[in-house]
C-alpha cells in the first residue's frame, strides 16, 4: 500500500489465513504468519515478491524482532 495515497501497488500471494505481519527493523523483509498452514511467509518488500515458506510448528501468532 502507497501510504501518502492509501492506494494499493501490489497484492503479494501468502499461506492460508494470513494472521499478523512483522517488518525487519530495516524495512526490507516482512514475514507473515499463515495461521491454518502453520507457515510463514517471507517476502521482499521492495520487489513486492515471497522468497521462502518456513514451517513454524502450526502453532506461532506472533513475532517480532527485538529493536536494537
Amino acid at each position: 500500500m502507497k501510504l501518502k495515497t492509501h492506494s494499493n501497488i501490489a497484492t503479494i500471494l501468502v499461506g492460508p489465513a494470513p494472521i499478523n505481519v512483522c517488518f525487519t527493523l530495516c524495512g526490507k523483509v516482512a514475514y507473515v504468519i499463515n495461521a491454518s498452514a502453520g507457515t510463514i511467509s517471507v517476502i521482499v518488500v521492495k520487489t513486492h515478491s515471497g522468497i521462502a515458506n518456513v514451517s513454524n510448528g502450526g502453532n506461532l501468532r506472533f513475532l517480532a524482532f527485538p529493536s536494537n
